[in-house]
């Protein structure tokens, strides 16, 4: 197991909490498709997106700090099965209708799947 120093592990810790964050954040977008008093849903996703820029330019900083854990390394490099997902949102970009199935039928899932797996690997370092 890799030993974190102070800096890194809050990072991790940061790191873990966001990943709950956008999670709370696709429940509010996908809800908001049948809701149509949650009027946030644009915004939120801009931050979605925006977060997930965050996580791609970490994940650089991850895989130094856990190349000795492979476990961990494989679950980040899996992040770009989400970067996959959200860059077909370019070619939907004008469809209100696509764009929604998009995010409910593949990138919110294929996020929570990774989510999950991630976490997982990460949970014994921010539990120490």
């Amino acid at each position: 197991m890799v030993t974190l120093d102070a800096v890194q592990f809050e990072m991790v810790k940061q790191y873990f909490n966001l990943l709950d964050t956008i999670e709370e954040g696709f429940d509010y977008v996908i809800s908001s498709f049948e809701n149509y008093e949650q009027t946030e849903s644009d915004r939120i996703f801009a931050d979605i997106h925006a977060a997930f820029l965050k996580i791609y330019e970490t994940n650089q900083f991850m895989v130094q700090i856990f190349r000795e854990d492979v476990d961990v390394e494989s679950h980040i490099d899996q992040f770009e099965d989400v970067v996959l997902e959200v860059n077909k949102l370019e070619d939907v970009i004008f469809d209100v209708a696509a764009k929604q199935r998009l995010i409910v039928s593949n990138i919110n899932p294929v996020f929570i799947t990774w989510k999950n797996s991630i976490q997982r690997a990460l949970r014994k370092y921010i539990q120490q």
